[in-house]
């Protein structure tokens, strides 16, 4: 009975986590998984002072209300090359689908920024 109730206990708390051990997020590693993260870290960002903070200097959007309303995610991998990345992203609002759009990024410092940011 114990090692039944300590598999039962393991299964219980293993499920919700997933088969593969990720909680969600993207499931990339190296620089596509920092390029990646930025952009999903734009969604914390987007309605207070960080989100300049989230575009290469000369980049930053000059009305942030414009993408206020919008969720982004990742659309496959990025392709990295070197200090400069592409990412397909997709925007939802109200959680429908609005469209995808090819975003630029760069590589300052150790940390990935946007460097062109389309909306539809």
């Amino acid at each position: 009975m114990y090692r039944f109730s300590t598999w039962l206990t393991i299964v219980v708390f293993a499920l919700p986590v997933g088969c593969d051990g990720t909680s969600g997020g993207t499931l990339y590693s190296g620089d596509a998984q920092k390029v990646a993260e930025a952009i999903e870290d734009l969604n914390d960002t987007k309605t207070n002072k960080r989100f300049a903070a989230a575009f290469v200097k000369g980049a930053v959007p000059n009305d942030q209300k414009k993408y206020r309303p919008f969720d982004y995610g990742v659309v496959g991998k990025p392709t990295v090359n070197g200090t400069t990345a592409t990412v397909e992203v997709v925007l939802t609002k109200n959680s429908e689908k609005v469209g995808t759009q090819q975003w630029a990024m760069e590589k300052d410092g150790d940390t990935w920024k946007i460097k062109s940011a389309p909306l539809p």
